[in-house]
């Protein structure tokens, strides 16, 4: 049972039937509102949820900050930012509303007196065509065929869904990847390894979509997504073994080939202002970046 505002709980595997009644609804565009990304992601940061209006608040909440996510209300939307703005003013320095979608600001918050509203650019999701990412063509894709192309004739591979019988090579594998990229060193790899964990645990549960790259016999590359909205795919996990070129451009042109090939869009997340990362999510075009806020009160 969500409790109403001002009570929070942390988010639960119970929650899922009322968060995704919401957003069949109300249809997001911002990657992080699905339930399986707040469930992952919920361990490490503190994610808890409050009844408010005709949906809901979700509350980070950690040892060193409290924020709120963008809410998740409909109709009294203005209500809902105020409310988490005062109930962060005696709690933290600077009460902030994060990852609030480009939709929500235009179509929800007309009514902007006494609140900054500053864009987050780190955070702006990247969409992309899913047909064009399948055919490769043209001349903006050329890197990426080639990579693909070699891949597919150096190597023999094998592409699956993932289904409940490859779990716990895939949690072995998360586990190799995370090891080859020194995880323990980076707080964000910590906290992305452990929601990865989470739908590999809950995979079936979740709902989630799946696939893995099989090379002699061991898994060398997966990746997880679910719909988003009614024409886009979101990617929420992808990893793949270093070292082998073309394998990451593999399990994302097998995978959308394979499991989105009936949807138009597909969400790559954001870029988090990693400069590296940032090259990469532009590498493959982009056909709309989905912006997001920060909202502050004056």
């Amino acid at each position: 049972m969500i409790p109403p505002f001002p009570n929070f709980k942390p988010v639960a595997l119970e929650d899922k039937e009322a968060i995704d009644a919401y957003l069949r609804l109300h249809p997001p565009l911002c990657s992080e509102f699905t339930f399986t990304n707040l469930f992952a992601w919920a361990p490490s940061y503190g994610f808890q949820i409050s009844g408010f209006g005709d949906g809901f608040l979700i509350l980070r909440n950690t040892d060193k900050e409290q924020s709120f996510l963008q809410p998740l209300v409909h109709r009294q939307a203005r209500e809902a930012v105020l409310a988490c703005l005062d109930f962060l003013k005696i709690r933290v320095k600077r009460p902030v509303i994060e990852r609030v979608g480009e939709d929500f600001i235009e179509h929800a918050l007309s009514d902007r007196a006494g609140l900054d509203i500053r864009e987050d650019r780190d955070n702006f999701d990247y969409v992309y065509d899913i047909q064009e990412l399948i055919a490769l063509k043209g001349n903006k894709f050329h890197d990426k065929r080639n990579h693909l192309n070699n891949f597919i004739k150096r190597f023999r591979y094998n592409y699956i869904p993932i289904t409940s019988s490859l779990i716990i090579q895939c949690m072995e594998f998360a586990h190799e990847w995370c090891n080859d990229r020194e995880c323990e060193k980076d707080d964000g790899l910590i906290k992305e390894e452990c929601a990865t964990y989470r739908m590999l645990r809950y995979f079936d549960e979740l709902g989630v979509k799946g696939g893995a790259i099989e090379m002699e016999g061991r898994i060398c590359a997966l990746t997880m997504g679910e719909r988003l909205n009614p024409d886009t795919l979101v990617i929420h996990i992808e990893k793949a073994k270093a070292g082998i070129q073309g394998l990451y451009q593999a399990i994302n042109w097998e995978f959308l080939r394979h499991e989105a090939w009936d949807l138009k869009f597909v969400n790559r997340e954001q870029d988090l202002g990693i400069p590296g990362l940032r090259r990469a999510k532009r590498s493959y075009n982009p056909v709309r970046m989905i912006k997001k806020y920060k909202i502050f009160a004056r």
